[in-house]
């Protein structure tokens, strides 16, 4: 069933982020709204890259009603791909104007010849409003916006007149310190204050009035590249969502649950909570886990190998998770 132009898609949507099913039938696109739909998403639907370790369904499929049934209907997660691209169906249907621009990841040190091999969203709300829970206002602003990066802010960061200077610090409510930076040849970096100094994550091409969203088939070629066998993902399994104050993480036969110090800001967590780290978990076990801490239906699952990712060191494991 193609639910995708169909009121059915909102109210799946709705259901799958622990809402009323006739919440989003009759919204209007306002920050606050946005705030609420991208924590909902990051708490209720998993980053996962289950399909690349042998989980039902198979390969990766970029084809927007195949991603609604994954992730509405199958109640299953999947990467940046189709976490993001779903999720700007589901913005648009809402009335928010959304843009799919391709990222680049951080990775050794550095962004020079490393290839794109991520998507995120830059969303334009107009409103003269504030919301204490976000602290943001806004008056026909941009903001980024991204739901499929394993470890994103768990709000909106907003552009301000970021051509022209350093984005302020945006301390989002779980704690997590941001801040976009500009660079000379018009690209924004964002960074993230991690063990006590800067560091950078992501990387795009600041966009304007002449930047065209990304299709599914524009991102053919980053579904290519991550699906190669060197790829980290199809290395090791990894499955991960975030609350206020928690980052739960499979990585392999390893459950982790972060809590403070990953968050500096300890004002703005609501609970602390001690690093929780159980590793060499039999398969049984991991897939109890996806079930109960990530809602991940058994039948997903039962499928799932942990063959590759056992062979990898476990610093590799969690190099960038």
């Amino acid at each position: 069933m193609d639910i995708i132009e169909s009121d059915t898609f909102l109210k799946l949507y709705a259901q799958r982020l622990g809402l009323p099913e006739e919440y989003l039938l009759d919204v209007q696109p306002t920050l606050e709204l946005l705030c609420n739909l991208q924590e909902r998403q990051l708490f209720h639907i998993p980053f996962e890259n289950l399909a690349q370790h042998g989980a039902a369904g198979g390969p990766v499929d970029l084809n927007l009603p195949d991603i609604a049934h994954k992730i509405l209907v199958r109640r299953r997660g999947g990467f940046c791909l189709e976490l993001n691209s779903l999720y700007a169906h589901l913005l648009r249907q809402c009335g928010f104007v959304v843009t799919i621009i391709e990222a680049t990841v951080f990775k050794n040190e550095t962004f020079d010849g490393v290839s794109p091999s991520h998507v995120c969203l830059m969303v334009e709300i107009t409103e003269n409003n504030s919301d204490d829970d976000c602290d943001y206002s806004s008056s026909s602003q941009l903001y980024y916006v991204d739901v499929g990066f394993g470890e994103p802010p768990l709000h909106p960061l907003q552009m301000m007149r970021f051509e022209h200077q350093e984005q302020k610090l945006i301390i989002t409510p779980e704690g997590m310190r941001s801040r976009l930076v500009p660079t000379d040849n018009g690209d924004a970096v964002l960074e993230w204050h991690q063990n006590g100094r800067w560091e950078p994550r992501l990387k795009w091409k600041i966009p304007d009035k002449t930047t065209k969203s990304l299709s599914l088939q524009d991102m053919d070629c980053i579904l290519q590249e991550v699906s190669k066998e060197t790829s980290i993902f199809s290395k090791k399994l990894v499955v991960c969502r975030l609350t206020r104050d928690q980052k739960h993480t499979v990585a392999g036969s390893t459950y982790k649950i972060t809590g403070s110090p990953r968050f500096p800001m300890v004002e703005c967590i609501n609970t602390t909570v001690p690093i929780q780290k159980t590793e060499g978990l039999p398969l049984k076990q991991i897939q109890e886990i996806l079930l109960q801490e990530f809602g991940i239906p058994l039948a997903e699952t039962m499928s799932l190998q942990l063959d590759k990712s056992n062979q990898i060191d476990s610093a590799d494991i969690w190099a960038t998770w």
